[in-house]
């Protein structure tokens, strides 16, 4: 796993360091240059920060894998609460490097161990990594809805809807390590929810909203399928 990590992770960097070189080399050859933002700086400083975990994960690959997922959330922040005009590309791209922060913490585990974790303990680490990132991310993207209040009023139909989504969604938090089954069930019925009030709420659905509720939300779709497969393998088999 550590080889095809490196390699995904090589491949992702190579890209990400062309995009940005581009992103550079556009903007300054524009006459006369436009004066830099602080979200151009942003930009650049969050490259930086991938490009040195990057160096990290070839030798200290639990600090990798966290600053991977803090790279993920710096990347959302721009979208969610600074004025930057995004059809939320970025955040379906850098998808990718949370699995990658992810697996490289399970690998750095594995080295501790000796490679003797046990499956269970495995998923469990998974487990207990993503869900309350997902809280943390469901949590800044909810708050930044909220904050352009011209949009989505809460208490008003149909998106008082989404109130509802995020309980059900906490809900599933709060038995995430009891409860796993619940939870599973629980993720999974969120997304579906999310889906059709996307689909059948203009409202809701609008500007493209849909198909970017569905992609990102689709992680926490497989963290449900995640904590069905923990319960029903391994849990339920011990009681």
């Amino acid at each position: 796993m550590r080889r095809t990590l490196l390699i995904l992770t090589s491949i992702f960097i190579a890209v990400y360091t062309y995009g940005i070189i581009e992103s550079v080399v556009s903007h300054f050859q524009q006459s006369p240059a436009p004066a830099l933002t602080f979200v151009d700086i942003y930009i650049v400083a969050i490259y930086l920060l991938f490009a040195a975990v990057f160096v990290f994960s070839w030798t200290r690959e639990i600090l990798a894998g966290w600053l991977y997922l803090v790279w993920y959330i710096l990347v959302l922040l721009p979208m969610l609460f600074f004025d930057v005009d995004s059809d939320g590309m970025e955040m379906t791209l850098g998808l990718p490097v949370m699995i990658f922060g992810t697996l490289f913490i399970l690998l750095g585990f594995r080295k501790k161990v000796e490679g003797k974790l046990a499956p269970k303990a495995e998923w469990r680490l998974v487990l207990d990594i993503l869900t309350p990132y997902y809280a943390i991310a469901y949590l800044l993207f909810a708050v930044s809805e909220v904050m352009k209040g011209d949009r989505i009023i809460l208490f008003d139909f149909p998106f008082y809807i989404l109130l509802v989504l995020f309980c059900v969604f906490l809900i599933g938090f709060w038995f995430s390590k009891t409860k796993e089954n619940l939870t599973g069930f629980l993720f999974l019925f969120w997304w579906v929810g999310l889906i059709l009030a996307g689909i059948l709420l203009p409202q809701i659905g609008s500007d493209g909203y849909v198909g970017l509720y569905g992609v990102l939300g689709s992680t926490i779709a497989v963290q449900g399928g995640f904590h069905l497969k923990y319960f029903y393998q391994y849990k339920k088999k011990e009681n």
